[in-house]
């Protein structure tokens, strides 16, 4: 029998509780709204959890009373009259035996951090910078069949695209039909800004759409994306309109032998780092790595990039705990190759990490 959403909450809130215990942390302020979707299932834009183990509880206000009390799961919901951060002041000073309270030092506002500690006397502020972020890592399987049908919508898609990535198109014109089709696929917010980069405007591997015209000869980055329920998905294709040249012909080829590779690689215990080397040194070896300045992938869930970042440093402060791969997490592979005045070449897929290796989840030709 599948689980609810109410059953995912629960299971959540017990590692939660575990990992705080762990840590001698007798409640915890969240304030990052991802985080708070995870553990309410919550998808409003304001909000605010006390996590405590007899009783914890949403804040929210009154634009989201009946939101709330319709998907919150799992926790009281208290509707706040007057300033957030005050509110929660008199949440935590109504619970008894509270000594530490952890808060999320990499989304707390200064001036909240300030008010909190002049306010909760006695009260020791703990910094914990990723204990939901580490957990938000590995994906269950509700998460995973949301993810699915984000995959599922972006794909819909691919047909529009490549009937509208034609001589003479415009870039932003094109990225802006291919949001109105993702919001008509069911998708409820668009994940990014789409990338429709054509040409030169190529080597810009986060390239803001232009009113450039697409010309035969041009190698055209699409990038974009769909979401359900929260849960995001992205990917890119490089097409080529018309006779591109050997050059940009030889750097698809190599970059799309790097993403195949990297991807045969995939399984848990590899490191983040190991796993960049496989497509960073096949770009290399072609005498191309200076053009392949950015990680090999990222996590993706309820947001776009989260942990793990598929990188050569393990130290970047989203990658918490995470530098080795663990079955259930999510990422996308995207090796890329950005030549001044020429062009550029991404190939992004999306992989769920199996028990002994992955399971592609985009399905589009390359």
């Amino acid at each position: 029998m599948k689980k609810t959403e109410k059953e995912f909450c629960v299971d959540r809130h017990r590692i939660l509780l575990s990992r705080l215990e762990a840590h001698d942390i007798d409640a915890f302020l969240i304030t990052k709204i991802e985080n708070v979707r995870y553990l309410s299932g919550f998808g409003g834009s304001s909000a605010y959890i006390i996590f405590y183990k007899n009783k914890p509880t949403l804040i929210t206000d009154f634009r989201y009373k009946i939101q709330a009390e319709e998907e919150v799961c799992g926790l009281d919901i208290v509707i706040k009259k007057g300033s957030g951060i005050d509110v929660v002041v008199e949440v935590i000073k109504d619970l008894s035996g509270i000594r530490r309270i952890g808060f999320e030092s990499r989304h707390l506002v200064f001036e909240d951090y300030i008010k909190l500690k002049e306010s909760l006397e006695g009260i020791s502020l703990i910094s914990l910078r990723h204990a939901i972020e580490g957990m938000r890592a590995i994906k269950d399987k509700g998460e995973i069949e949301k993810i699915r049908t984000a995959v599922k919508r972006a794909e819909g898609i691919y047909p529009v695209i490549k009937e509208l990535v034609t001589e003479g198109a415009v870039e932003s014109e094109v990225s802006a039909m291919l949001e109105y089709e993702v919001r008509k696929s069911g998708s409820r917010r668009i994940p990014f800004e789409f990338i429709v980069a054509s040409g030169f405007r190529g080597a810009l591997p986060h390239a803001p759409s232009s009113r450039k015209k697409i010309k035969e000869g041009d190698a055209v980055i699409c990038d974009w994306g769909a979401e359900a329920d929260g849960y995001f998905s992205d990917i890119t294709r490089a097409l080529f309109i018309g006779n591109t040249g050997d050059k940009m012909q030889n750097i698809y080829d190599i970059v799309l032998y790097a993403q195949q590779e990297t991807i045969k690689a995939i399984k848990p215990g590899i490191s983040v780092s190991e796993l960049d080397s496989v497509a960073r040194n096949i770009i290399t070896e072609a005498n191309l790595g200076e053009y392949f300045g950015h990680g090999t992938g990222h996590g993706i869930g309820l947001s776009v990039h989260e942990s793990p970042i598929i990188k050569q440093s393990t130290d970047s402060t989203l990658n918490t705990q995470h530098s080795t791969l663990l079955k259930g997490m999510v990422f996308t592979v995207e090796p890329g190759v950005y030549v001044p005045g020429l062009g550029g070449v991404r190939i992004e897929d999306m992989v769920l990490v199996t028990e002994d290796g992955c399971e592609v989840l985009t399905s589009l030709p390359k």
